[in-house]
């Protein structure tokens, strides 16, 4: 070869080494990007030179440690063909899981905002994932355009980086290949910290990522984490139980009913981000002169939840065990070896409440083994209602099955519940506002009506989005439904919960700096004004706006225990020793 051709085939194959580079660095950046608000104020006429200048663009372009050592051996395979053919075979796909990896990394971080675990994820993967896809109702046909799309970048990404490997065996035993590299990577480095300082000093602190104190990136040690074994037992901590028993047995001579009631999504986002907050505060000035009117005194806090984004399950079941349940694998091993522990439903079955869960996502796997069978027998609900127990005929307002909130509850409440001969305890978490956000359904006088509701979008269904602006309506939906659910439902024997499970997926960030990402908003209301102003001693508010300067914060996994030491201070026999308030649970 000529210098003349050594020479442009090293820039070429530089051209190629920074995209493929880049390539790996592409679904951090995304996530950055998503995460600075910069996505927002894109327009088309100037898209591409705004990403050029959007927050860390210049992170696209570090060196990734990985696919560096992943040119190292080819040093040993000048000219042995086989050896050549076969590493460069082995590394082509190495690249493509180290790009998959960071995809898979970055969604889970965006969508849960912790570290993924592939022992817990494959078991999400085969119990939920199939159940979760069927309630977007994709058709087969769907999958299959999206599986060929998907192999066929595959192959094209492990040809690109094949060829490229096998171009750099073609020009390493060429000086003048080193000479025009060793200038080509000064050149590359020296302009990307320095426009990478300009920009730093020039643009607003408007992002929340830090800034990186080098430019070669890692994704090895995240797979290394993801792999890491469990603990041996990561449900140590229930050998604690014994604390709950104290409750058990302990009677109410008053015995008030209760509702636990978790809304979807509803996180300090909600209450505390950019676009909510004021709009939060003017409904909750009329909500509260609603309730108020009526006779119905609130006390308010923030309440840490186990998870972000999803996974409410987990939430609910932290909430009502009084015990930490972060991941599936712990799930798993509460509801298939400790059925005896003692719980939030114990507690009032042995008060002789009638208890009454209800769960209106449908799904074709909803009376499978694992999804209903197992977790009867840990809850032990004396009722248990799901989406074909529901005779909704109207308008199905959401991919998981479409049933109204305010049609639930009061079927519930008319059917189910008051026809009750003793105290009940129902717990329902809303449906309507799970994401993807929609639009929600009315609120109307009688919830039979929204029976006879036709298609309201004749012109077809309007578009679903985790934009925040569409997830606050639902969140004001899921708050007006509820306050007028109380105020025409609930009597002088009612207490009402209200507890969001978690934080809505991929806005968690908007907390940064402001509050707690992990904390959703609780609500005590009842016409009960002592009940309700003794968790102001610990730590809640009067009210539904919660001064964050002042409170005390608690967690999901201490509900259990106030909950029952509070109706046994309000409501046990006078001179009975109260059980404590455990605000880490068994932690």
């Amino acid at each position: 070869m000529t210098k003349y051709t050594i020479f442009w085939k090293t820039l070429f194959f530089w051209i190629l080494f920074i995209f493929f580079n880049s390539l790996l660095n592409v679904p951090s950046w995304i996530s950055q990007l998503v995460q600075s608000d910069y996505l927002t104020t894109l327009t088309t006429t100037s898209l591409w030179t705004s990403l050029w200048y959007a927050p860390k663009s210049t992170a696209l372009f570090f060196m990734n440690g990985d696919f560096v050592l992943l040119l190292l051996p080819l040093f040993l395979v000048a000219r042995i063909n086989f050896l050549k053919v076969i590493y460069c075979s082995i590394a082509s796909l190495f690249f493509l899981l180290l790009l998959y990896y960071n995809i898979y990394y970055e969604g889970y971080q965006g969508l849960y905002s912790v570290h993924p675990s592939f022992t817990s994820d494959w078991i999400l993967v085969k119990e939920i994932l199939p159940t979760f896809l069927q309630e977007l109702s994709i058709d087969k046909q769907k999958y299959l355009v999206g599986l060929i799309g998907f192999l066929i970048i595959s192959i094209l990404l492990l040809i690109g980086i094949y060829q490229l490997l096998l171009k750099f065996v073609q020009l390493k035993q060429q000086s003048l290949f080193w000479i025009s590299s060793i200038c080509i990577i000064a050149f590359w480095g020296f302009s990307l910290q320095n426009y990478n300082k300009n920009k730093l000093l020039n643009e607003e602190n408007n992002s929340i990522i830090k800034n990186s104190n080098t430019f070669i990136n890692w994704i090895y040690p995240k797979i290394q984490l993801s792999s890491a074994p469990r603990e041996a037992n990561p449900l140590a901590h229930l050998k604690k139980r014994l604390v709950y028993d104290l409750y058990m047995n302990k009677p109410l001579r008053k015995k008030p009913n209760v509702y636990l009631l978790f809304i979807e999504s509803y996180g300090a986002v909600a209450t505390l981000a950019d676009g909510c907050t004021d709009k939060f505060q003017e409904l909750a000035t009329d909500l509260e002169d609603q309730l108020a009117a009526n006779d119905w005194h609130i006390s308010s806090n923030y309440s840490k939840s186990p998870v972000i984004g999803g996974r409410s399950w987990l939430a609910l079941t932290t909430t009502m065990t009084g015990a930490s349940i972060e991941d599936q694998t712990q799930y798993n091993l509460l509801l298939k070896e400790h059925q005896r522990f003692p719980h939030m439903i114990d507690f009032f079955n042995n008060q002789g409440y009638e208890t009454v869960r209800v769960s209106t996502m449908s799904s074709k796997n909803i009376d499978t083994m694992s999804m209903i069978t197992i977790p009867n027998l840990y809850w032990k609900f004396n009722q248990r209602l799901f989406f074909s127990d529901i005779p909704y005929k109207g308008y199905r307002y959401d991919y998981y099955g479409g049933i109204p909130d305010q049609y639930t509850l009061g079927y519930m409440q008319e059917e189910i519940l008051d026809p009750l001969s003793v105290p009940h305890f129902m717990t329902f978490i809303t449906m309507n506002s799970h994401g993807p956000w929609s639009s929600g359904p009315p609120i109307v006088d009688n919830w039979k009506s929204l029976d006879t509701l036709l298609n309201p979008y004749p012109n077809g269904r309007p578009t679903s989005s985790m934009h925040i602006f569409q997830y606050w309506d639902l969140m004001e939906y899921e708050l007006k439904m509820l306050t007028d659910f109380i105020i025409k439902e609930g009597d002088e024997e009612s207490i009402f919960i209200l507890l969001g499970d978690h934080n809505p997926a991929g806005l968690e960030w908007k907390l940064y700096g402001r509050y707690n990402k992990w904390a959703t908003p609780i609500h005590i209301i009842s016409k009960d004004a002592s009940f309700v102003n003794s968790f102001q001693q610990h730590g809640f508010t009067e009210g539904l706006v919660v001064d964050t300067a002042q409170h005390k914060v608690m967690r999901h996994m201490g509900l259990h225990s106030l909950l029952a030491r509070q109706l046994l201070e309000q409501y046990g026999t006078e001179g009975e020793a109260l059980p404590e308030y455990l605000p880490w649970g068994l932690r």
